[in-house]
């Protein structure tokens, strides 16, 4: 009875304030006993056991002969159904994975003696009682497969997962199309990563995952891509654990492009391990046996790569060496559950990440020629994740999960301004992509989340002629980040060709410097964002007979963002005399800089229809027809507010050298002239302006449907059709010198095509736009841009085939279309890109977008052959990627792309801006060569005292694939005075890919 008080107490003290920020990690199993006659038996005693379930917890039948057992943790379980007078049954091997409740009919035959059975009988492949889209990457699999020992790869696994590669701002994926922030992770139910990149789980933890792509029932929010629901493992009654070490290292890799072609390019090898160790372990076990477990994994890596970096001398005369990125990763995993009463359980996790390494890693591969300065110190990436939950057991047709989690993030690089204070700006030389100077950048990232949650569960059978899984749930959560990056002075100067004038092929002497106020260190972050969120949402789960169940649910959420009183410190400039004191005394004063705080900045308010349905065709559990319409938003992110900061400005000069030394030097010895100013704006009432109050939400709207059929025992076949389009999307207008007005100037070349001769048959006229230099300074402004269009359809066949008669198989299949005129990269999320705000971000923006690929093919399987042999094996295939943010300085930027140089006036009037960059075909004309990989690991077990020792060899890119990587885009500059010449880059192969890696492990495990 104290224990039902208390258990009210937390449902009544949290329904307001709680954060259920995550899909439940248990299964369930549902089923009925029936007689030999097919007569439902009520008050049959039902048991269920497994190594991942504390005790043996038992229900009795209802009238209608049911059970159900909520809150399974996934795993294998033994059923026992006895009553007097019939055979007492056991049903074994029963599977329950993650979200999946499974359904099960027993039958007792009658018998005056205690005679027991037991039963062995297929476990469904086949849900048929949820219409969500869901791949589970299962514990065989991860042991298995021959991946590479982390979260990012894992996931790939599943269809209409695109990663990113690892490039730029980090290891994510897309999903469906989406961006990269509308995938959300989330591990015991909190998300690791704090809306970051996925650097890591402990791996030796997971005991599970959940790839949750469609169909996402209403106890999701903050994603509108797919939900990655990992679970970690827990310990037993029985003491289990293991030891493992990874190795490769200098001969273990070896280039598959011959190296006759990567000295005539004069590019490096392709990048691979010079030392790879990955040491983990796990232990796991009973502190009181059914009362108390324990589990701990602890993970050490430290890894060595080569880079691509092309070593060279600058105009300074200083040489840029070739060097090695170097890692050191210790982590830890540590997990208690325990079974404080018959109906009460609870869980508390607790991990540490920690990483030190070169910047550059991760990075390297995609740059080419492109240099961020040769080896830098070192940068510290580490997080703490905790998460607790606690489960009250009502009954058998009730239960409760109150949750907790907290995550702190940080990533800062502590010693690059102490080693070098550079008097060189950051200098980038945009012929050949070499970058010098002062770019060691210091970094400050802290994220905080904390999230609080109550999620209650009933189950209501023969209710309005049905059976209900009714959940509802309240959710509280609050986070905030603060970001401080920059260099040791604000300079940013453009070169070209080894000499300092920017602009030298066309106005000789005349430079480009643009000055970054946030780029001297210590004077205030860049981002700094605080936001709280409240939901609340009802779920139900409606079995209408044996056939069919309708998923109906209703989330709201409420977002608040604001930002908090910011100082920017005065800066006095020790670079060039004082120059940017000089030339924006208002943006670099040596005085500190005040801006109080902007409350209520965005706010969302958005229910959100999770609508679907399951219908078992046969009425035999095997063949399902899944059909769902779901709608998601997009979390607000820290970077949303970053066009809205006060002490975040840019300006670019045109710099003359009068001169003609080479040096810059104050005025009037050189002249300067401001490509346009942005205006500095404090008061908070101001900056609140710049955001519509009327501001809508951004969402996605998805349909699907599909057959999920059973094709022989254990293996599945799934078939669906997806389509999904982005609406309400943000992003800035210029208010001040607004798109179709008379600031801008219409002006019209030829352009030469991809033969780049003027005069012949391919030719295209190009109307690009010129800025008055009389325009008024840019005025931001945060707005719903209802042209902005972003769509994906696609269909997806999923094989799997679970672990049975020693081998099993997934794969998938997927044809796509991903389109629009809004990209989905990093910061597409985050409504800052300010495609409005220039007429020349419009043209020819339209088409295939970054993560489109119309093929994917992933095959991955294992087998477990006599003498303790197992043979993997994962084969992948996916169609080259198109470019579809029109970045110039991508390596991969194939779209033909012109340079259009204004003359001195265009219709009369005077031009700010002195060229522009724009794209002359559409998005994804254009596509990098198709990839495919096929990777196998062969691994020899033994039995060792208690447990079994086991050597395996992973060899990835068996068949010795490989892909140069050139500068084809054909564009080039469009003088005032009509001609053109090429890009200085073109033909220029920038990037060498493609190594056969091996890879050697030793692995001893104990217990389950």
């Amino acid at each position: 009875m104290k224990l039902k008080i208390i258990a009210g107490f937390f449902l009544l003290l949290f329904c307001v304030f709680s954060f259920a920020f995550g899909q439940a990690q248990t299964g369930s199993i549902r089923g009925y006993v029936n007689d030999d006659k097919g007569n439902a038996l009520p008050g049959v005693n039902v048991t269920i056991s497994s190594p991942n379930l504390m005790g043996t917890p038992a229900f009795l039948t209802t009238d209608r002969g049911e059970f159900r057992f909520p809150s399974c943790p996934p795993g294998v379980y033994l059923i026992k159904a006895e009553i007097q007078g019939f055979q007492t049954t056991e049903r074994t091997d029963v599977i329950v994975h993650v979200g999946l409740t499974v359904d099960i009919t027993l039958q007792l035959t009658p018998s005056a003696q205690n005679v027991e059975i037991t039963v062995t009988a297929e476990s469904p492949v086949v849900n048929t009682k949820s219409s969500k889209t869901a791949f589970s990457i299962t514990n065989s699999m991860l042991l298995n497969l021959p991946i590479n020992r982390n979260i990012y790869e894992t996931v790939q696994h599943a269809p209409a997962v695109i990663e990113e590669g690892g490039a730029g701002s980090g290891r994510m994926v897309s999903i469906h199309g989406g961006t990269l922030h509308q995938t959300t992770y989330a591990m015991d139910g909190v998300d690791p990563y704090r809306g970051y990149i996925s650097k890591g789980v402990v791996y030796d933890s997971i005991d599970e995952v959940e790839m949750m792509t469609g169909g996402i029932s209403a106890e999701v929010g903050q994603m509108a891509g797919g939900y990655i629901n990992v679970v970690s493992k827990s310990g037993g009654n029985e003491l289990s654990g293991s030891l493992s070490a990874l190795y490769n290292g200098t001969g273990f890799s070896k280039a598959t492009i011959p190296a006759t072609q990567t000295t005539a390019f004069g590019v490096p090898e392709p990048i691979f391990d010079k030392f790879n160790l990955d040491a983990s372990a796990t232990l796991g076990g009973p502190i009181i046996k059914d009362r108390l477990w324990f589990f701990v994994s602890p993970q050490y890596g430290r890894e060595t790569q080569t880079t691509s970096f092309i070593p060279f001398t600058d105009p300074m005369g200083v040489y840029h060496a070739t060097y090695l990125c170097k890692r050191t990763a210790p982590s830890i995993f540590t997990k208690l559950t325990a079974q404080i009463s018959s109906k009460l359980k609870f869980m508390g996790m607790w991990q540490y990440l920690y990483s030190n390494e070169d910047p550059n890693w991760n990075q390297v591969s995609q740059k080419g020629a492109f240099s961020t300065y040769e080896a830098l110190p070192y940068e510290i990436d580490k997080s703490h994740v905790a998460s607790t939950v606690l489960t009250y057991v009502f009954d058998q047709n009730t239960f409760a999960e109150f949750r907790g989690g907290f995550v702190y993030k940080q990533l800062y690089a502590p010693t690059v301004a102490e080693k070098r204070h550079d008097p060189l700006p950051a200098i980038t030389d945009r012929a050949t992509g070499q970058r010098w100077g002062s770019y060691g950048i210091q970094e400050l990232h802290n994220r905080y989340k904390w999230n609080f949650g109550l999620t209650v569960t009933k189950f209501l059978d023969n209710f309005l002629g049905a059976n209900h899984e009714l959940k509802v749930g309240a959710e509280y959560g609050t986070w905030n980040t603060s970001y401080d990056s920059g260099r040791s002075q604000p300079h940013s100067l453009g070169y070209f060709m080894g000499t300092p004038w920017y602009y030298n092929d066309t106005q000789p002497y005349v430079g480009r410097l643009t000055l970054s106020q946030s780029e001297p260190l210590g004077v205030g972050p860049a981002e700094l964002t605080q936001c709280w969120r409240g939901t609340g949402f009802v779920q139900d789960n409606v079995s209408i007979g044996k056939r069919l169940t309708l998923n109906l649910g209703l989330r709201y959420d409420y977002e608040n963002t604001s930002r908090p009183e910011e100082i920017r410190k005065g800066y006095v400039d020790p670079n060039f005399n004082g120059l940017s004191n000089i030339l924006l005394p208002d943006f670099f004063p040596t005085y500190d800089m005040r801006s109080a705080a902007v409350n209520n900045i965005i706010v969302f308010g958005r229910f959100q229809p999770r609508l679907g349905f399951a219908y078992d065709l046969f009425g035999d559990g095997r063949t399902a027809l899944k059909a769902s319409f779901a709608r998601y938003y997009d979390e607000i992110l820290g970077a949303s507010l970053g066009a809205i900061h006060p002490f975040n400005k840019s300006v670019t000069f045109y710099w003359y050298d009068l001169n003609k030394n080479g040096v810059i030097d104050l005025p009037p010895t050189d002249n300067y002239s401001a490509v346009s100013v942005p205006r500095l704006i404090t008061d908070p009432a101001e900056i609140k302006s710049l955001v519509d109050p009327n501001l809508k939400a951004p969402y996605v709207d998805e349909f699907i449907v599909g057959v999920q059929h059973e094709l022989v025992r254990d293996f599945s076949l799934t078939t669906n059709f997806i389509y999904r389009q982005n609406n309400s999307l943000n992003e800035t207008r210029d208010l001040a010198n607004p798109l179709g007005g008379d600031m801008w100037l219409p002006y019209t070349v030829t352009e030469p095509g991809d033969d780049g001769i003027l005069g012949n048959g391919d030719d295209h006229t190009l109307t690009v736009f010129g800025l008055k230099k009389t325009a008024d300074s840019p005025l931001l402004y945060r707005t719903n841009i209802d042209a902005l269009v972003r769509k994906y359809w696609g269909v997806e066949f999923t094989f799997f085939k679970r672990l049975s008669d020693n081998w099993q198989f997934s794969g998938n299949v997927t044809y796509s279309k991903s389109y629009g005129n809004i990209g989905s990269g990093y910061y597409d999320s985050s409504g800052t890109r300010g495609i409005y705000t220039d007429p020349n971000n419009l043209i020819n923006y339209w088409g295939r977008l970054t993560w489109d690929r119309p093929l994917v093919v992933r095959l991955m399987g294992t087998l477990i052959l006599p003498y303790g042999i197992n043979f993997s094996a994962y084969y992948r295939y996916m169609s080259g990627a198109p470019v579809a943010e029109g970045e110039s300085s991508s390596p991969t930027q194939f779209n033909r792309t012109m340079t259009v140089y204004f003359p001195t006036t265009v219709n009369g009037f005077a031009v700010k801006n002195a060229s522009v960059v724009v794209k002359a075909e559409p998005w994804g004309s254009k596509r990098n060569s198709d990839t495919s990989s096929f990777d196998m690991r062969v691994e020899k077990t033994f039995r060792v005292g208690f447990g079994t020792l086991g050597f395996y060899v992973d060899v990835f890119n068996v068949l010795g694939s490989y892909r140069l990587t050139l500068s084809q885009d054909p564009g080039g500059y469009l003088y005032a005075n009509g001609t053109f010449s090429r890009y200085p880059t073109y033909g220029k192969l920038l990037i060498a890919e493609g190594a056969r890696v091996v890879k050697l492990t030793v692995r001893y495990r104990f217990g389950r």
